[in-house]
């Protein structure tokens, strides 16, 4: 359990509706000294929003933000953003196209990109924090989407803030160097004192770079905890569903089973009743069965093994197993489940 007062970055209620729509309901964080929080989820689950509204980018509408237990906005007052302790890096960076690399993260210090000794030194701190020495004299235009998004998390760094909040940062860099660049932010920011919130609806990027995780729908935070504990021990649909190759099934649990278009599963669940129940990679297996209720329908090679799509009473849907042989098109199949790699849930 997390005690607020000992947090270095505190959301609390925090809603905000655009006319009659509540992008972000009653919305509560907060981050440890030195942590990072990955807010994850679907695109348009109000996290852009949630940020914004924290940095003072979008009026506070009801609700409060602390930094270090201090006020920093809540009805009818509210510090600009400009004076509060929070960095801010956004999904397209935001660099000046005709200020250097040097100015503009120098910008972060003074606000102009100008400034002496001091000024000058911190530019040079944070340049080598990044792995950028030497790129000073050079525009955003000659840089890689890589070497940008370093310009704009040393100009974030270089305001020395308390909290850092990150908005999509790899969006716009490709799979590969995206998946190098996570790994050096990580360290990047473990290196300092600050709290951090990183925005991401990417499953694999929140998983390699959080100290805990945040999961956020449809405006609401449904569940807050560390990889780990999601893994072992996932409270909604949501948490277990995040994990690589996971598949969720709706259905119905009756008499110790949850029933659904591909067959009967056994749960321990006490309530019948509607129910989601999410499988983890490689908890089903199937195996052909002439009196099988399920059709293969498609089949791709993986490596080592197959990825077989499976269709059964609902056409509209399909189920994904993995096998060592691949079956021919068309054959019937039955699945089984590892209970230990499906996870149940009522639902209203």
């Amino acid at each position: 359990m997390f005690v607020a007062a000992a947090m270095a970055f505190t959301l609390s209620d925090i809603t905000h509706r655009f006319g009659s729509f509540t992008a972000v309901d009653a919305a509560s964080l907060a981050v440890r000294d030195g942590e990072i929080v990955c807010l994850f989820g679907p695109s348009g689950c109000g996290k852009t929003t949630l940020l914004r509204v924290a940095a003072g980018l979008e009026p506070l509408q009801s609700g409060s933000v602390r930094v270090d237990g201090k006020m920093i906005a809540e009805p009818g007052r509210a510090t600009p953003p400009e004076r509060r302790p929070i960095g801010f890096v956004f999904q397209d960076y935001v660099l000046f196209p005709h200020m250097t690399v040097a100015r503009n993260v120098a910008f972060g210090v003074t606000g102009d990109g100008g400034g002496g000794r001091k000024s000058r030194d911190i530019v040079a701190a944070e340049l080598a924090a990044v792995g950028l020495t030497g790129f000073e004299k050079r525009h955003p235009h000659e840089l890689s989407g890589g070497q940008q998004q370093r310009v704009a998390l040393a100009r974030a760094m270089a305001r020395r803030p308390r909290a850092l909040l990150l908005d999509e940062p790899f969006a716009s860099i490709d799979t590969v160097l995206r998946r190098r660049l996570r790994e050096e932010l990580r360290r990047i920011l473990k290196g300092r004192d600050a709290a951090v919130v990183l925005v991401t609806h990417d499953p694999e990027e929140a998983l390699a770079v959080a100290d805990r995780i945040a999961l956020m729908r449809e405006g609401k935070i449904i569940e807050t905890a560390a990889p780990a504990d999601l893994f072992r021990l996932p409270q909604t649909p949501d948490g277990a569903a995040m994990f690589p190759d996971s598949q969720q099934l709706h259905g119905t649990i009756r008499g110790g089973a949850v029933e659904t278009a591909f067959g009967r599963f056994m749960t321990d669940a006490a309530d019948d009743g509607p129910a989601v129940i999410v499988f983890r990679a490689g908890a089903l297996t199937a195996k052909p069965d002439p009196d099988g209720s399920l059709r293969v329908t498609d089949v791709r090679f993986k490596g080592p093994g197959w990825t077989v799509y499976l269709t059964g009473d609902a056409g509209d849907q399909f189920l994904r197993v993995e096998m060592d042989v691949p079956p021919e098109i068309g054959a019937a199949v039955t699945v089984a489940a590892d209970p230990s790699g499906q996870f149940v849930f009522s639902v209203a």
